[in-house]
């Protein structure tokens, strides 16, 4: 039961990773603050993770400075 509350508790959130140009970041680290979750946006700079609808997520690659956002319940 623990298992099946938690996955309901998850939502899915995608996302495209832009620079300041507004030019598609493929290979930019995602993950999840706290956690062992994460993903890499790929040669569009897409992504998606399921996660809690309170989670901070951090972007960060080679050459920029990591950015943390809120997910704060939105997809």
């Amino acid at each position: 039961l623990y298992g099946i509350a938690q996955a309901q508790d998850k939502i899915n959130v995608t996302g495209k990773v832009t620079d300041q140009a507004n030019e598609e970041l493929p290979g930019v680290n995602i993950s999840v603050k706290g956690t062992q979750m994460g993903t890499i946006s790929d040669a569009q700079g897409n992504y998606t993770l399921s996660v809690s609808p309170n989670s901070i997520l951090i972007f960060s690659s080679i050459g920029y400075e990591a950015t943390e956002v809120s997910v704060d319940n939105r997809t």
